[in-house]
């Protein structure tokens, strides 16, 4: 992924809400966290099963996987329960007028 990528316009994504959007051929979740963007791989390192289906909801800056309840730090992609023990990748994001862009990390 070697460029920014439009993957949601800012208006879709209210804070204290997630959803899942391909980057190329590769999964992410973007939050929004009191209005800040930020983007970490949607693969949960404990099965390998993605993390959200399509939309959700964080709790604080906490993302929960559906499976298995690990739960990440959207802004590190750090573990902060598992029963992951790796973290998840993180990208980049940038807002460019109504439009939120994912890209290398």
């Amino acid at each position: 992924m070697a460029d920014f990528e439009a993957v949601l316009k800012v208006s879709d994504l209210p804070p204290g809400e997630v959803a899942k959007v391909e980057v190329g051929l590769t999964p992410v979740i973007v939050g929004n966290v009191n209005g800040s963007y930020f983007a970490v791989g949607n693969t949960c390192p404990h099965a390998e099963l993605p993390m959200i289906e399509d939309r959700g909801e964080l709790d604080g800056e906490v993302v929960e996987c559906e499976y298995h309840g690990s739960q990440f730090d959207m802004t590190t992609g750090g573990v902060v329960n598992g029963p992951a023990v790796l973290a998840v990748q993180q990208f980049a994001v940038k807002v460019e007028g109504d439009d939120i862009l994912v890209g290398p990390a």
